[in-house]
């Protein structure tokens, strides 16, 4: 068929031609949308295997046993003392800060999935809640940097969440392009700003550790 008897037929039969072009363009928006989904969950179980990977080096750190006798096992028993006053507190934010990510990326890929949220939105709302608390309580025990890093996770985290909220709270009001400036803005927080925020977390609790060793 050439182009002139292609166009004279979209003339004639408008709507057929129509109906095929959406049906075209809702399979390559699925398309899409499916790759970028796989994507996304590629990187979160890098990270999440990344992350794991601190628990394990936490207690291994945990479960050396003192050094030597003589000064240099004096020295290192009081390293040693250090850290086993230290570990504690780091264990703790730790614990606190992955359980918000880990626990908010629930309710976000539950709205974007649109599966049942209610569970997931209280447990993000109340992991945040205990994140807050927490560094509140032991702020006095670790540096600037760490309560800096800590409060990126946290503050990153619970804007996520209210955009994932008020994106349920819109659905059924707002146009699909409003909804979707929503989904962006609890993607990058979530994805983007607390996913940094908590690699860099890793590594300076790695360094305090390593130092306190």
């Amino acid at each position: 068929m050439d182009l002139e008897s292609a166009l004279a037929l979209l003339a004639t039969h408008p709507l057929p031609a129509l109906i095929a072009g959406l049906l075209l363009a809702a399979l390559l928006a699925v398309m899409v949308v499916a790759r970028l989904r796989q994507q996304l969950r590629a990187e979160q179980e890098t990270l999440r295997h990344r992350l794991d990977g601190l628990w394990h080096e936490l207690d291994e750190l945990r479960m050396r046993g003192p050094a030597s006798e003589g000064t240099a096992g004096a020295a290192s028993g009081l390293e040693e003392e250090r850290f086993r006053r230290q570990y504690p507190v780091w264990e703790s934010v730790w614990e606190a800060a992955w359980t918000l990510h880990e626990r908010v990326g629930n309710f976000l890929r539950a709205v974007e999935n649109g599966e049942s949220t209610a569970d997931s939105r209280l447990s993000a709302r109340n992991a945040a809640l205990d994140a807050r608390a927490r560094v509140n309580r032991l702020r006095p025990f670790f540096d600037e940097q760490v309560d800096l890093l800590l409060g990126r996770v946290i503050d990153a985290e619970i804007k996520a969440h209210l955009a994932a909220c008020e994106y349920l709270d819109r659905r059924s009001t707002e146009p699909d392009g409003r909804l979707e400036s929503y989904r962006e803005s609890f993607r990058l927080q979530h994805d983007g700003e607390a996913r940094e925020a908590v690699n860099q977390l890793v590594a300076a609790i790695r360094q305090r550790l390593a130092g306190d060793r």
